[in-house]
């Protein structure tokens, strides 16, 4: 009895990862990202400035100006914001919530 139900089991588990799986003959399409969207796949956490030296923490990582971030190099990092530039737009991160800083 233990064997059957473990053998049914397997075969629905088997069944549904087949029916996720992806359509190999499906053509790749680019998915268009919009700037709300990219600036919520990144978190600013922390910005240090000391002296000459500026250090930002994105996504847990610190980063410098001319570091990369995926598809986007950090281009300048001020006292609350990062701006983020890739090869088709630029963003800026910022530490607070639009309006808390005045």
């Amino acid at each position: 009895m233990f064997k059957i139900i473990s053998t049914l089991i397997l075969l629905m588990l088997s069944s549904v990862a087949t029916a996720q799986e992806l359509d190999p003959t499906k053509p790749f399409t680019k998915v268009a990202l919009d700037k709300d969207s990219v600036q919520k796949n990144f978190k600013l956490y922390s910005v240090i400035i000391s002296g000459q030296s500026k250090k930002a923490m994105i996504n847990n990582q610190v980063l410098a100006i001319g570091d990369s971030l995926g598809e986007f190099k950090v281009t300048d990092i001020l006292k609350n914001s990062v701006i983020l530039t890739s090869s088709s737009e630029s963003i800026e991160l910022s530490l607070f919530a639009n309006g808390l800083v005045k």
